[in-house]
């Protein structure tokens, strides 16, 4: 599903000027408004969407005591990212040929989420399934406990987001690679959630 938003996002960007636009003010005004913009619209992309998304369906919604964190938590993955992102620009270019494809996509999931992203989203959920206790999260890691938590995230990650950050470094245009992976990010931060819920609950 996550995919066919990709390839609809992708069309329309081109197909619709109201959506070229909307792309288009969207990066803008994130680029102007800093780490600020893409904390704000990461979080708009993995909590408002889903929320929106699960209300429709009439699927549970999230509990009033988890928005705080998960605002804190997505909004700051969402600085990482946009962090990154620059990073790679800096290293590799623009230039969205093959080879700049390849190298981005490597740097991005097999050195940043094995060695950061993951790393961070599993200890933060770690930390707020088990009430905000160092010590409780202290003893969840011990004996292999970290790596049941840790490689689970990762295997997951790469198989959403390879395929994924490959489409939005393949797009020719900053604004619709921002446009495209707010989607992804929307589709990513419910299955995030979902598997933390179900580790702790295990």
């Amino acid at each position: 599903m996550i995919q066919v938003c990709l390839i609809a996002g992708a069309i329309s960007y081109y197909q619709l000027p109201a959506v070229q636009a909307f792309a288009e003010n969207l990066a803008k005004t994130k680029v102007q408004s800093g780490l600020l913009g893409a904390a704000l619209a990461n979080i708009f992309a993995s909590i408002v969407i889903p929320q929106t998304a699960q209300l429709l369906s009439r699927a549970p919604l999230l509990a009033q005591r988890d928005v705080p964190f998960q605002i804190l938590f997505f909004g700051s993955i969402g600085m990482i990212i946009d962090l990154l992102y620059q990073v790679l620009d800096r290293i590799f270019g623009k230039d969205p040929n093959i080879v700049t494809l390849i190298q981005k996509v490597c740097a991005d999931m097999f050195v940043s989420s094995p060695l950061l992203t993951i790393p961070f989203s599993a200890a933060m959920f770690a930390f707020h399934e088990r009430g905000y206790s160092l010590s409780r999260t202290r003893t969840a890691f011990r004996n292999g406990g970290f790596q049941a938590i840790y490689l689970p995230m990762l295997v997951t990650c790469w198989a959403f987001w390879l395929p994924a950050v490959s489409a939005i470094y393949a797009m020719p245009n900053p604004a619709l690679q921002f446009l495209l992976y707010l989607f992804a990010e929307a589709g990513w931060s419910l299955i995030i959630v979902h598997m933390a819920r179900s580790e702790a609950a295990a």
